[in-house]
C-alpha cells in the first residue's frame, strides 16, 4: 500500500468505523428487515436519522453539565 493509501485508510478508521460499530452495538442493527433496493435506503435512512438524533443528544448532555466557560460572573456588593 502506498503512503497515501495508508494515509487515507488510517483517516477512515478514526472517522467511518465508530459509526458502523455504535450503530451495530447500540442500537442492534445487524441485518436489514425490509427487501429490495429503494426499502433498504429508506431503512439505512431512519437508521442513521436515529444514530445522529442519538449523538446529538448525547453532545447536548454533555455541553449541559460542563460549566459555562463564556458566563459572566455577576459580583453582589
Amino acid at each position: 500500500m502506498t503512503k497515501a493509501g495508508q494515509t487515507i485508510y488510517a483517516r477512515r478508521k478514526i472517522m467511518v468505523e465508530p459509526v458502523f460499530g455504535q450503530i451495530k452495538h447500540a442500537q442492534g442493527f445487524r441485518q436489514f428487515l425490509l427487501r429490495g433496493a429503494e426499502k433498504v435506503r429508506s431503512e439505512w435512512a431512519l437508521v442513521c436519522t436515529t444514530h445522529s438524533s442519538y449523538i446529538g443528544h448525547v453532545r447536548h448532555e454533555i455541553s449541559d453539565s460542563q460549566p459555562d466557560k463564556h458566563a459572566e460572573m455577576h459580583v453582589t456588593t
